[in-house]
């Protein structure tokens, strides 16, 4: 029995470890995914210990009064690592929370899952050593179909996925899948009268552990080199940032201390107040630029915090108020559709103005006078996964050769462009931290609409 201790001791030992190295790298990177695993590779080494209790109980012929309800926890562990696993699993590929309706099935999974174990339990209840083969033989085929699946799921097709840890991830999951399958082919040998527990006993553990070991080392060197290229980009676009609004603010410095210089000089009052005019316009778009940064500093530096919002409402007095709808002393029509449960939507509230106030500002600018009418239609509508927030003007529209470019830093469509080129960067940088989706249709001429799609259940 010793051999059997010390076959399931590395393998209890790195699932052991998993958890406390797996929760640190989630606080640091702030990756939600990681608390699941973690919690499932807690799991997991319980699940071995109990596993282990088990067949020292079977091989050395002891039959005890909890062997059933041992048995119960070691599959109820089972469904339970394979749940969180799943779920972390989920959230690093959809960036979504698990929905209610998802958390519900496999609550309902689970439920059918344990009355199958507890009527195979009874079952198998006269006959000690088929209930543990039993027992095993699930586990095993379990496990051996998850990760088989997750190993056939992430393995890299695209020339950007193909890294050293992903392709150690994917040896690691199908290693263990097809061990696990080896391990059900012996049991249900057993099971059927052919012994092969020497065959079993002397593999089950050894080699789990070098694929439980390749697992985790993928996984670690996967978020570390994604992290990194994440920094490099971050740093890359703060050199850029810098080095283009340091110009833009030097511009108007330098235009305002040139008026302000001939307006000491001027003697007509008329002539003044015309150089104060242009003071003020050079005034404005300083104010532009520094607003631009802030809006920038602020999605870069906070992590968005969801509430419910009452759209209607929300756009008149945080919006609407600060915007002059008004082109060339015309009038621009807007109207405002909110075609959800009350008229709300939950999000954070800071990053939903910034989307909007950009995009109602590139609307109002970019707006065509000469048309018998001008408008922008807001609309707020809703499906299952998402909120759709709607912009829609008859504007001068986005020629099709530049719309690729037009999310770029310091992007100008035009050289008329008097804005800092950052807005629409701005509002996709936003979007992404709320986890969502932007969509832009336009015909140049005849306007432009922005489609953003904002997640009902993300994972920030």
């Amino acid at each position: 029995m010793i051999d059997l201790f010390f076959s399931h001791l590395p393998q209890i030992f790195l699932a052991l470890l998993f958890p406390f190295v797996m929760i640190g790298f989630s606080l640091r990177f702030n990756r939600t995914f990681l608390t699941y695993h973690s919690t499932a590779w807690l799991i997991y080494a319980i699940h071995l210990v109990f596993g282990l209790a088990i067949s020292l109980m079977v091989r050395s012929g002891t039959a005890v009064i909890g062997f059933n309800i041992l048995t119960f926890i070691f599959q109820f562990s089972t469904f339970a690592f394979i749940f969180l696993f799943s779920a972390g699993m989920y959230i690093l590929f959809t960036r979504k929370k698990l929905s209610n309706i998802k958390l519900i099935i496999w609550g309902i999974v689970g439920a059918m899952y344990s009355m199958t174990v507890i009527y195979f339990t009874l079952l198998f209840n006269y006959d000690t050593e088929r209930s543990y083969l039993f027992h095993f033989m699930i586990q095993s085929i379990l496990i051996a179909i998850i990760f088989v699946y997750y190993a056939q799921y992430i393995r890299p097709v695209q020339k950007k996925d193909k890294k050293i840890s992903t392709y150690i991830i994917v040896f690691g999951l199908a290693g263990h899948g097809i061990l696990q399958f080896f391990y059900f082919i012996l049991l249900l040998m057993d099971f059927s009268g052919y012994k092969t527990y020497n065959i079993f006993y002397s593999t089950y553990g050894y080699f789990d552990s070098v694929t439980i070991a390749l697992m985790g080392m993928g996984f670690f060197l996967w978020l570390l080199e994604r992290e990194s290229v994440k920094y490099m980009r971050t740093g890359q676009e703060l050199d850029q940032f810098l080095y283009r609004t340091s110009h833009d603010i030097r511009s108007p410095i330098t235009t305002l201390k040139g008026l302000i210089y001939l307006a000491k000089q001027e003697k007509n009052l008329d002539e003044v107040r015309l150089y104060f005019d242009k003071i003020d316009l050079s005034a404005d778009r300083l104010q532009f630029i520094i607003d631009d940064i802030s809006a920038f500093s602020q999605i870069k530096k906070y992590k968005p915090v969801p509430k419910r919002i009452n759209f209607p409402k929300f756009l008149s007095e945080g919006i609407l108020n600060e915007l002059e709808f008004r082109k060339n002393d015309r009038e621009i029509t807007l109207r405002i559709k909110a075609n959800t449960n009350n008229q709300e939507i939950n999000t954070d509230p800071l990053f939903l103005k910034i989307i909007l106030k950009n995009l109602l500002s590139n609307a109002i600018t970019y707006h065509k006078p000469s048309r018998e009418e001008m408008y922008i239609n807001i609309v707020l509508d809703e499906n299952k996964y998402h909120w759709i927030l709607s912009i829609e003007d008859n504007g001068t529209g986005i020629d099709k050769a530049i719309r690729d470019n037009i999310f770029d830093m310091f992007f100008r469509g035009t050289n008329e462009s008097t804005g800092t080129g950052l807005g629409l960067f701005i509002v996709n940088v936003a979007v992404k931290k709320l986890r969502g989706q932007i969509k832009v249709d336009s015909t140049t001429k005849h306007g432009s609409t922005f489609k953003i799609l904002i997640p009902k259940f993300p994972v920030y």
